[in-house]
């Protein structure tokens, strides 16, 4: 299977190269770029890709597997982004083929850990992937969206294999990580144990002694979404679009880490899909409303207006 659209194109004849000339993106196909494929590396998938309005970004370090990152496109069919950027515990470039194994599974060759995710689990983690962003927002908020996905969805609701990622920020003078991948409205972190419809086929995946439950009722199902028999799809089921959502202080420096890691074992993926130009902060846009062709205003000349309009 080619894992890059195919183009056909006739250049002699530039009318028609229009019609003739075709890729995925025409039949609403989503197409995932790994960031070992120029133009993309991971770092560039931030600055070029994910940043938003009112961030200056000041360093980025990444650590896993490049082949767990990179930049997807002509996703709302998908998973209701069209485009950014997306981590997985398994290899990118498999995201966009169809939902039809029972297990489907593409460990990547992670060897790395993290302390603040390994805290809001009870099993070990493997093929880890992580961002963490050096910025400083220039409003008084951070925000931008994400949808998750995964193959453990939803027999592997009730169990304790299920794969964990967090959002930790930590602002200045303050070593403490703060998780901001929360369920809407509560503290609790978004995962698929929190967002499920009723898992009624569950068998504790050998967890009973860990005190879960074969089977149990949904959880927050008004934010899952089912993507069986997907042609073109690789997980049984995703979130709804969700938003991160942080307050800190204009002008000091911040740091975040985006992370993502299986569970016990490499089966079954897990991704995070952040939409493109969202990781931003309140920004101040400021618009002039005249008659000049430059827009600009002049004393004692025509009427004009100054607009100022806090973006959100």
């Amino acid at each position: 299977m080619t894992n890059h659209p195919v183009k056909l194109c006739k250049l002699s004849i530039p009318s028609l190269a229009l019609f003739i000339c075709f890729t995925s993106t025409l039949l609403g196909q989503i197409e995932v770029e790994p960031a070992i494929t120029p133009p993309f590396d991971p770092e560039s998938l931030i600055k070029n890709v994910f940043l938003g309005k009112g961030i200056e970004i000041l360093n980025v370090e990444f650590r896993g597997d490049p082949k767990a990152v990179g930049y997807f496109s002509n996703a709302h069919n998908e998973i209701n982004i069209g485009e950014g950027l997306v981590l997985s515990t398994g290899k990118v470039f498999n995201i966009p083929t169809p939902n039809d194994q029972e297990a489907q599974t593409s460990a990547n060759d992670s060897n790395i850990t993290d302390e603040e995710l390994a805290n809001i689990t009870t099993g070990n983690l493997i093929d880890v992937v992580t961002y963490e962003i050096e910025f400083i927002p220039l409003s008084d908020s951070l925000e931008f969206n994400y949808a998750f996905a995964s193959e453990e969805f939803p027999e592997y609701s009730c169990n304790c294999f299920n794969d964990v990622f967090g959002f930790f920020i930590q602002g200045p003078n303050d070593n403490t990580w703060n998780n901001i991948a929360l369920i809407p409205g509560t503290n609790d972190p978004v995962s698929v144990r929190t967002i499920h419809p009723a898992d009624t086929e569950g068998d504790g995946g050998g967890c009973i002694n860990d005190g879960i439950e074969a089977d149990c009722g949904p959880v927050n199902a008004h934010l899952y979404n089912d993507n069986t028999g997907n042609p073109y799809f690789f997980f049984d089921g995703y979130s709804n679009i969700l938003t991160a959502k942080a307050a800190v202080t204009p002008c000091e420096t911040y740091r975040i880490k985006l992370t993502l890691a299986d569970v016990r074992d490499q089966l079954y993926d897990s991704a995070i899909f952040f939409e493109g130009k969202s990781f931003g902060s309140n920004v101040m846009d400021v618009e002039t409303a005249t008659l000049g062709v430059d827009k600009g205003i002049v004393e004692g000349c025509t009427e004009g207006r100054i607009n100022f309009r806090m973006a959100r």
